[in-house]
């Protein structure tokens, strides 16, 4: 983990995540506009709202069961502490809206984790 005296809640950098199913939700909105007419948009995709990574590790630990301690370094040059989608223009104009929460994207990438020693707990 890279700092924890960010001046966040709890000194963790923010993060804007999204599950890659509305990620792909997204693009696919994207194209039907562009099916209806050609355009040049940007747009953000995210929930607009983010975890710090102390918020993500804890729903891992509490999703998979398995207890760990991360490894704390020192910051890396440039990050900011804070990076969360501004995602007004495609609610707005595609009506596009992240669907998943933190724990339904952990939850689903734990799902889809290969049946592999690392799912044994002691192994953890």
């Amino acid at each position: 983990m890279f700092g924890d005296d960010w001046p966040t809640s709890d000194g963790t950098c923010v993060r804007d995540y999204v599950h890659a199913l509305d990620l792909a939700a997204a693009h696919v909105e994207a194209v039907d506009l562009l099916e209806q007419r050609f355009t040049r948009r940007t747009y953000n995709v995210g929930r607009g709202d983010g975890s710090t990574v102390f918020e993500v590790l804890d729903t891992i630990k509490t999703i998979t069961g398995c207890d760990f301690e991360p490894t704390v370094v020192a910051r890396r040059p440039g990050d900011p502490a804070e990076v969360v989608a501004d995602v007004t223009r495609i609610e707005a104009e595609l009506g596009w809206r992240a669907k998943f929460d933190l724990s339904e994207m952990v939850a689903s990438a734990w799902a889809g984790w290969p049946r592999t020693s690392i799912r044994d707990k002691s192994a953890v």
